[in-house]
């Protein structure tokens, strides 16, 4: 004889078991397809000084249908990059970026730089850059 039991699943047992394991793989899926959602809006940012004096922001955003820079509201494209060109004051800057889904949920970020601008003027010999 043997010291081991034997298991025997009937067919309401197995229907049982096999119903439990659907709905922990349909519960696992849902969570898994939701947690994107659950997580809200996600941003990064970049900050690039141009030779005409514009501060270039760009960045690209997940999970967002609003954008703006300082209140200014920012086109977004489709795959969620960003772009903006503003001259700001010779100087510190901070700005306040906020991007916002569409329920509502804001992750806010600061960027901070310093312009160093150059302006040009036109004299009748040619372009002098001053500072």
């Amino acid at each position: 004889m043997s010291p081991h039991k034997e298991i025997r699943f009937s067919p309401a047992r197995a229907a049982l078991v096999l119903s439990l394991v659907a709905l922990c793989i349909v519960v696992g899926y849902s969570f898994y397809a939701a947690l994107p959602y659950i997580e809200g809006p996600s941003m990064t940012l970049q900050e690039t000084q141009t030779t005409e004096g514009l501060t270039a922001i760009s960045g690209t955003t997940e999970r967002v249908s609003f954008l703006s820079i300082d209140g200014a509201p920012v086109p977004l494209s489709e795959d969620g990059t960003f772009s903006v060109r503003r001259a700001y004051p010779r100087g510190y800057t901070a700005l306040q970026v906020v991007a916002r889904d569409r329920f509502g949920r804001a992750i806010t970020k600061e960027i901070a730089f310093v312009t160093e601008q150059t302006l040009s003027t036109t004299t009748p010999y040619g372009t002098k850059k001053e500072n």
